[in-house]
């Protein structure tokens, strides 16, 4: 990948111990939700659980599961200085690609849109 052992060691070390760390970046306040009541989908009948209290949705980043893992990926993407087309070309980085495909692609696909 262009990295040396220990630097692939420490970026693995600090992802595991990261992964301890969610910075909360949006708050989102309890809903009010309609229970108890049926609805019906499609011709079924279903019956909403009875819910008593809602709780607020905390968006937060995990450090090890974002953040260390995207600054490898942008460093590799500037040391190979190839971009869009070039760097889908270039066998010399396909290591390099293969991660950084890998990660953002996760980030973005089941992350980011997720959203």
């Amino acid at each position: 990948m262009g990295l040396r052992r220990r630097g692939v060691f420490v970026v693995l070390l600090l992802s595991l111990l990261g992964s301890y760390v969610n910075v909360p970046i949006a708050t989102f306040p309890a809903e009010r939700i309609v229970s108890g009541q049926e609805v019906t989908f499609f011709g079924m009948c279903y019956v909403i659980p009875l819910l008593e209290a809602w709780p607020k949705t905390v968006l937060a980043v995990n450090i090890g599961g974002a953040v260390i893992p995207t600054l490898p990926s942008l460093y590799l993407l500037a040391k190979t200085g190839k971009y869009g087309r070039a760097l889908l070309l270039s066998r010399q980085s396909a290591p390099s690609l293969a991660y950084i495909s890998g990660w953002l692609g996760t980030l973005i696909g089941a992350d980011l849109l997720n959203l």
